[in-house]
């Protein structure tokens, strides 16, 4: 995270973005949410009304009277921050997230309208965001051609090309074969004789036949081999889908090998060389949206059953102590929803409390924080496809 002297530019929101927030140890923190105009005389009151936001904070923090070297320093930093608005509120969208502690400061840019919310607590408030990820169907895209090989991001708002160490960049390097191109071609029609695979609007032909295909074959195999290798040392405990963009031989030679347990089993059909994000990501989006929305709708459907078990509750204080140790995989949030309450950031012991109370937050939004930081999944739902009266209902791992 940048330092607050040179405000740094807004950063694409992601869910690994949203995890980062919730990981870090608890201290004085700001959240602050506002809606931003783009054009028109309103992008004047932009500046202003973020000075004021603020300036909110600050009394709040001062107010507080939690005293101490980090809440000097976050009341210190908010103070710089009101003569860096200009900066913060420039190429705005709809929607702006910041959030501030002493020495460090993230923003985010989105196209969604917040309600102004100004939070000073032990944490990032992150529950705003959540309805921009809900559904964000969190995913990956593995694209290999002939020239170039990519690892993609992205969620349902967009798609974006991430640096792996180790993964191979192209096949022709990779295998340093340097007859690769003279064997690999692209042609309208196949001759007699020549194997082809088809894709979009031509083949994907390989010369010669019998021997020299199986060692092609070997080859290729090889390669997908290193670059598993590379993805599997990149994910770690990662199970978001993966979908393969490439001509159809490569994809069932790279699920051969394949050791993610992300890989969707349907692919990107072509050659992606030259393709840009946007392109690919209406493609992926179309393959695993149906798997999101699958996911969720069967969460709901399942807690009656778990919470039979007791594999699953509805009770708040419950939650918060499941969240804190890494216990829930899915937690369901009525959309809308609030709970308030104090949490003591020694002891992490919850209590329920006013909305005004001294140090006082929502309690939903710090249950989804947890839940994303343990790489848990949380959902929004309408309030009337709630399994439970509860506005909060989780589903444990164990």
């Amino acid at each position: 995270m940048a330092n607050t002297m040179a405000p740094p530019a807004a950063t694409d929101l992601s869910s690994r973005e949203l995890r980062r927030l919730t990981e870090l140890p608890a201290e004085p923190s700001l959240s602050l949410y506002m809606s931003t105009y783009r054009s028109g005389p309103e992008v004047r009151q932009n500046p202003v009304r973020l000075k004021n936001l603020l300036r909110q904070a600050h009394d709040r923090l001062r107010q507080g009277g939690s005293g101490g070297d980090r809440s000097q320093g976050l009341a210190a930093e908010i103070t710089r921050l009101v003569e860096s608005v200009d900066e913060l509120v420039a190429e705005p969208l709809d929607g702006l997230a910041l959030f501030l502690r002493a020495g460090s400061l993230r923003i985010y840019k989105v196209p969604l309208r917040f309600p102004d919310l100004v939070a000073v607590s032990s944490w990032f408030h992150v529950a705003p965001l959540l309805e921009y990820l809900q559904g964000d169907g969190r995913f990956f895209v593995l694209a290999v051609s002939q020239k170039d090989v990519r690892l993609l991001e992205g969620d349902k708002h967009s798609l974006r090309e991430v640096e792996v160490d180790q993964l191979p960049k192209n096949l022709v390097d990779a295998l340093n074969v340097d007859e690769w191109v003279q064997s690999i071609q692209f042609h309208t029609e196949g001759p007699g004789g020549r194997s082809s695979i088809r894709h979009g609007g031509g083949m994907f032909f390989g010369h010669g036949g019998g021997a020299d295909q199986s060692d092609r074959k070997s080859d290729i195999t090889a390669f997908f081999r290193t670059l598993d290798n590379a993805l599997t040392n990149y994910f770690h405990d990662e199970s978001a889908p993966l979908v393969f963009a490439g001509v159809d031989y490569l994809f069932p030679i790279y699920q051969s090998v394949n050791n993610y347990r992300g890989l969707v089993d349907r692919a990107i059909a072509g050659n992606p060389e030259g393709w840009g994000a946007d392109h690919i990501h209406g493609l992926a989006w179309e393959i695993v949206r149906p798997r999101f929305e699958a996911d969720r709708a069967s969460a709901i459907e399942q807690y009656g059953t778990l919470a039979a078990r007791r594999q699953a509750s509805d009770v708040l204080l419950q939650i918060l102590e499941a969240t804190r140790v890494g216990r829930v995989g899915t937690l369901l949030v009525a959309k809308g929803a609030q709970e308030f309450g104090v949490v003591d950031a020694g002891t992490e012991s919850v209590s329920l409390a006013d909305r005004h109370a001294a140090h006082s937050e929502d309690l939903l939004g710090l249950a989804a924080a947890q839940t994303i930081g343990s790489s848990g999944t949380v959902y929004l739902v309408e309030p009337s496809h709630m399994p439970t009266d509860s506005p909060v209902a989780a589903l444990y791992r164990y």
